[in-house]
């Protein structure tokens, strides 16, 4: 059921145009979000012109400028690491922190001030991930041996417009779990809906991401059960696997990737070391309880970063930041879960989902400026204050059939 929109709301008024804007940014986002992110200069000064014009609430400004302003200044301040780290990289890292969170501060804004762009934000990111499947698609059949497709350390592992594989799965869940269970809420039939969540399932298994694969699979059970409770979990599971291996088989057969698919599903090497890196990092936070600094954790202990998301902000940032981090990610997911049940809005369960399967997957990657994750936790809290504040426009559908 939709709520009529009063045309004398700054909403209808000024609607039309707002959502074209951030409709496109939807769309753009495989490729306008990858690392360097072009997005970045256009998304502060949208924030800036969006935060010059709404009012933010105290909470909001409490939460983001305590975590990603106050206490990066502070820390860099106190340990004094820029001036003696090589290539500038708390530098580097900090100037990521504030732009990203005067963008995520600004989207808050925007979309708490016109709740319908909230939607028309998600059903874009959902249809800019399908079309850059399907470039994807084309380039692997037609240029497979192009670097835009293939990390370089793993020249089968597609990483499509984004500096990893890793982020390329993970940024592809959301829509396709959308696509397999919801396509309706896209404006898709069923049909249709399967074939595009099909070519993305195989963009995620073709990364060969096994937190991004293992992830999505977990999101699809999760999904189907919460918006059809009636399917039998044995089910559910046995159709997520089944799919799992054909799609996962054939992409391995079929691109001569038999090597690696073996390597992907046993403990390698490089699993010693993230394991090791966790454990350090740890320590290292332990005994540096205010932080080292952003990025200072690859460059003086580790070739690597910590590859546990909340431990790595826990060395780099210190114990404080690093627990309003945790607010920040696990409380967004809890406003997802939140909103769902008071709205039963497809488009926020399937958010839920994605944001609870981005946690597990972030124990064993470093996803932090992942800008897609953060954006779907601004999402999440705004779609919380928008249902408790009978603002969120969309259909009322729990249960029902999807076509």
């Amino acid at each position: 059921m939709s709520v009529a929109v009063d045309p004398s709301l700054p909403e209808a008024r000024h609607g039309s145009r707002a959502g074209f804007m951030v409709g496109l940014v939807g769309l753009l986002m495989p490729y306008v979000m990858m690392e360097p992110a072009p997005v970045d200069a256009l998304l502060i000064l949208l924030a800036g012109a969006v935060l010059l014009t709404f009012a933010l609430p105290l909470g909001v400004w409490l939460i983001f400028v305590t975590y990603f302003g106050l206490s990066q200044f502070a820390l860099l301040w106190v340990t004094g690491q820029p001036a003696t780290a090589p290539q500038g990289l708390p530098l580097r890292y900090l100037a990521i922190e504030l732009y990203l969170a005067l963008a995520m501060m600004g989207l808050f804004a925007l979309f708490y001030a016109q709740p319908r762009l909230l939607q028309i934000w998600l059903r874009a990111y959902v249809y800019g991930a399908v079309l850059s499947c399907v470039a994807l698609a084309l380039i692997l059949l037609a240029a497979p041996e192009m670097d835009l497709i293939y990390r370089d350390e793993f020249r089968l592992r597609i990483r499509g417009f984004f500096k990893d594989p890793n982020v390329l799965g993970t940024f592809l869940i959301f829509p396709g779990i959308v696509l397999i269970v919801t396509p309706r809420e896209v404006g898709l039939p069923r049909w249709a809906g399967l074939v595009a969540g099909g070519l993305i399932g195989l963009m995620i298994y073709l990364t060969y991401s096994r937190a991004a694969a293992g992830v999505f699979t977990l999101g699809l059970m999760g999904y189907l059960a919460l918006r059809h409770p009636g399917i039998r979990p044995w089910v559910v599971i046995s159709a997520a696997l089944g799919g799992l291996m054909i799609l996962w088989g054939t992409s391995h057969s079929g691109f001569g990737a038999q090597d690696l698919f073996a390597g992907r599903l046993r403990l390698q090497a490089y699993d010693n070391e993230r394991f090791a890196d966790i454990w350090l990092g740890l320590q290292v936070a332990l005994q540096h309880p205010f932080g080292i600094g952003p990025g200072n954790f690859e460059t003086y202990f580790a070739t690597n970063n910590v590859h546990n998301l909340f431990i790595a902000k826990w060395t780099e940032a210190g114990f404080g930041p690093a627990l309003v981090f945790v607010v920040l990610t696990v409380g967004s997911t809890f406003s997802a879960r939140h909103a769902y049940h008071r709205s039963v809005a497809p488009l926020i369960g399937a958010l839920y989902i994605t944001l609870a399967v981005h946690l597990l997957a972030s124990m064993f990657i470093y996803s932090h400026h992942w800008r897609h994750y953060l954006f779907l936790c601004v999402a999440a809290f705004v779609a919380d204050r928008l249902v408790a504040e009978g603002r969120f426009y969309g259909p009322s559908t729990k249960g029902a059939p999807d076509d």
